[in-house]
């Protein structure tokens, strides 16, 4: 019986492997299909327009040093790498700790980019940046907010793909993204039955993009930000709050528009 058990659960992490690699190489014939697609035209005599990138981090402290070192170094990564990258440069890059971290903040001083700027709480609230989060849109002046975390990998046409949604008029622009390493692991998890499981690592999972619960997470959506500020208060202690403000905003009446584009990784 326990030879039989070992069998099953082999199997069953065989198959789940496979699914996973699988899953890679969609991802990967996915963004090969976007290839040779231009930017988005400007109109040169009009400004572009601000956007605010929220990004909350954890106090010093909080987490283990091996935790600390993960964020920080995806945090390097992402302040040094893909956002001097975006085609889209007039933004800022709100670094919103749950607490004072001295090490951020001197990171970001020496970054010497004045898009980037440092901000903390009073103290430290543990629960998933939201408090940040909802500082953040609360204190921003841009016209456009987006959440993202540290640790995400934006495409260079990222916040350009989503300012050319919110042009039309939307309140919510939201696009694709591509779930990697732990992301994709606890994404596989928690949405492998259902039907359409082979784009499973990739948000929205269907043709038409449908505004749902699993199709909605940090990153993946922008917000006009005098919209946003309407439904701040809606970010709490929950896991879901992403998808709790987004479904706010649209039962309060707030239009929405899918850009069927794929516009980084969420790790």
């Amino acid at each position: 019986m326990t030879d039989l058990n070992y069998f099953n659960r082999l199997v069953v992490y065989l198959r789940r492997e496979w699914l996973l690699q699988l899953f890679r190489w969609r991802s990967l014939w996915l963004l090969w299909g976007q290839r040779g697609v231009g930017h988005i035209p400007k109109n040169a005599s009009e400004s572009p327009p601000l956007v605010e990138l929220i990004i909350p981090f954890p106090a010093a402290g909080k987490l283990s040093v091996k935790q600390h070192d993960y964020y920080f170094r995806n945090l390097r990564n992402l302040m040094l790498k893909h956002l001097p990258r975006q085609v889209h440069f007039n933004f800022l890059a709100t670094i919103y700790c749950d607490g004072e971290n001295p090490v951020v903040k001197s990171f970001l001083e020496t970054c010497d980019d004045p898009r980037f700027r440092y901000k903390a709480t009073n103290g430290s609230e543990s629960n998933w940046g939201h408090v940040q989060t909802c500082k953040g849109i609360e204190e921003s002046e841009a016209e456009f907010i987006v959440r993202m975390n540290c640790d995400n990998k934006p495409f260079p046409d990222f916040l350009e793909i989503l300012v050319q949604g919110a042009s039309q008029n939307a309140d919510v622009t939201y696009a694709r993204v591509i779930y990697q390493g732990a992301a994709a692991r606890e994404h596989f998890r928690t949405f492998a039955d259902y039907p359409n499981e082979l784009r499973a690592l990739v948000i929205p999972k269907d043709t038409i993009g449908s505004l749902e619960f699993r199709n909605i997470d940090c990153m993946n959506y922008m917000v006009r930000s005098a919209v946003a500020k309407n439904h701040a208060n809606c970010w709490g202690n929950n896991y879901a709050s992403d998808w709790q403000f987004i479904e706010n905003i649209v039962k309060d009446g707030g239009n929405t528009r899918f850009i069927d584009r794929i516009i980084g990784y969420k790790c």
